[in-house]
């Protein structure tokens, strides 16, 4: 996908890559514009129909409907559409989500590990403030924290040398935004042994938690396990296999697993990760240190969770967002952060609790190739620039002035068709010379409709002197109107006076878009767009008109 950069040198810049089935090629500058107010049926196929209609005239630089083919009694095109009134709500439930983050710590609360539980108490005390006031500066919810305390099921005799527990999971404090009761359920519990087993109760515990943080509801945004322990889990219980579940059907967006050392963590911890790497899941296994925790808080707190609500943000602006390409001044319209933040943003939204399905809402989905029905309403146009309508003003003057000279005569031919249609020589397959007319709907060139378009090369070159005078006068009409439209004047009728002696007067109307409005260039809005034919367009080197295709017609 290439964009022209906004800065003077007009560079292009290449900001992805799309497969190509997924592109539709266009070799038409013809395309349809429909009337507003009136009901049309896009037929899709396999029995879809899409409904289309326009509440106001379109905008003179807007682009109209490609005809990729013409039939015998309807059009097949691309059409592009704006969103349902479904769509419309969705998108804006959408819009008033707020990412936030919510934490939940589970440890091994047995007494090896009473450096572990330091280690986590230390860390949210060093950065909970800061975490909280980062996340309202990134426009974030404030982050929530939780903690549950496993060991393994009580199967020995109290020691009066060791602290014993008899609890195998205790849940100290559900999600809270409260960091001082936080910190005060984790001062609260004192490391203790329930058996004298190396294994703990680590899947049960990792359910447990899942199952009964307290996650908020109605909201969508990062659900964060962090995992701190060193032995592995007993087997006795619930196996890798139903962590998953539960991390799934809770939501569960990140997991972290913190190896204070590893008497058969590392091993349990790679059950669950191998399983968790095919789905929409981060997870990782780290090696503690000082500032394993607090680093690892402040990653998800900050980062993950901004590029989340980024995402978010594109999906409610119809994945139109900007981009900005490092080193220049350039930005881009770019609608994904990332593929797998895309997918875990739909994730998060359908999975939340607000009653949000995206499986009709297809912002992106906005174009659409179907076979529209010849009818009223429908009016082909053509889009052209102005140096050819300018052009073709300079090759209409030249057959206007035309001698009698077959020689002079068969090049201003040549020229007129090579503008008009790209091609000069104007043979079909086997040779046969085609009339102007013939040769220019083959090409789609510029449909000019006059009695001298019925003439092959050879007939335009020995025509008689009452056949020339017609082409003269057809010449003489023709280039009036073409001025009349560089001019910005519609062209409403042709009025003869005398035929004979080509004696005319065009009526016009500066009524372009026929809405009953005259609007000032620059003055226009949705409901009356500005009356104006040309616009500048970023990869055009003049300007460029959709032109009415039967504009050009001279009744002789």
């Amino acid at each position: 996908v290439r964009y022209l950069s906004p800065n003077k040198n007009n560079e292009e810049l290449i900001a992805g890559w799309v497969e190509r089935e997924k592109v539709t090629f266009w070799d038409t500058r013809s395309a349809i514009e429909v009337k507003p107010k009136q009901q049309y049926s896009l037929d899709l196929g396999d029995g879809q129909i899409l409904p289309l209609s326009l509440d106001h005239p379109l905008q003179h630089d807007e682009l109209r409907f490609p005809i990729l083919k013409e039939n015998h009694n309807s059009y097949t095109v691309g059409v592009f559409t704006t969103l349902s009134l479904a769509e419309l709500a969705t998108q804006k439930r959408i819009n008033k989500i707020t990412v936030g983050v919510e934490v939940m710590f589970v440890i091994d609360a047995t007494r090896s590990m009473q450096a572990g539980i330091d280690a986590v108490l230390k860390a949210t005390q060093q950065i909970a403030k800061r975490l909280k006031r980062q996340s309202i500066d990134n426009g974030l919810r404030a982050p929530r924290f939780g903690v549950v305390f496993y060991r393994d099921k009580a199967t020995t005799t109290p020691s009066k040398r060791y602290a014993y527990c008899s609890e195998e999971i205790s849940m100290l404090q559900v999600l809270t935004g409260d960091i001082s009761a936080f910190k005060s359920a984790l001062q609260s519990q004192q490391a203790c042994d329930a058996d004298k087993t190396r294994p703990e109760s680590m899947y049960n515990a990792l359910i447990y938690g899942a199952q009964h943080a307290g996650w908020e509801q109605k909201n969508v945004g990062i659900r964060m396990i962090i995992h701190v322990g060193d032995a592995g889990d007993h087997g006795n219980g619930k196996s890798a296999s139903d962590v998953v579940k539960q991390f799934t059907q809770n939501h569960i967006t990140v997991y972290t697993a913190v190896e204070v050392r590893d008497l058969g963590f590392t091993r349990s911890v790679k059950k669950i990760t191998t399983q968790l790497s095919t789905a929409n899941m981060k997870f990782e296994l780290v090696k503690t240190r000082p500032n394993t925790i607090v680093s690892k808080l402040k990653e998800t707190l900050t980062k993950d969770a901004r590029e989340l609500n980024r995402q978010i943000n594109l999906i409610g602006q119809n994945y139109q967002g900007i981009i900005h390409q490092p080193g220049t001044a350039a930005s881009l319209n770019f609608g994904e952060v990332s593929s797998s933040l895309l997918a875990l943003a739909n994730a998060l939204i359908n999975g939340n609790e607000q009653g949000i399905d995206l499986g009709n809402y297809k912002p992106y989905q906005r174009y659409w190739e179907g076979t529209l029905k010849k009818q009223d309403g429908l009016e082909e146009q053509l889009l052209i620039t102005k140096m050819d309508l300018e052009v073709l003003v300079t090759q209409l003057t030249e057959m206007i002035h035309l001698s009698d000279n077959i020689i002079k005569r068969k090049q201003v031919w040549n020229d007129f068709l090579t503008l008009i249609t790209g091609d000069s020589y104007c043979v079909d397959e086997d040779g046969t010379s085609l009339t102007a007319k013939q040769c220019n709907e083959l090409s789609h060139g510029i449909p000019i409709q006059a009695k001298f378009m019925e003439y092959t090369r050879k007939e335009f070159a020995n025509l008689g002197p009452d056949n020339m005078n017609q082409v003269r006068c057809e010449a003489r009409v023709l280039r009036q109107m073409i001025r009349e439209v560089i001019a910005e004047k519609k062209v409403v009728s042709t009025e003869w006076a005398d035929k004979k002696n080509c004696k005319f007067t065009l009526q016009t109307t500066a009524d372009l878009n026929g809405d009953g409005y005259t609007v000032a260039k620059g003055t226009g809005t949705t409901l009356h767009p500005e009356d104006s034919y040309f616009y500048a367009d970023a990869a055009a080197t003049t300007e460029i008109v959709w032109f009415p295709a039967d504009a050009l017609r001279v009744d002789y």
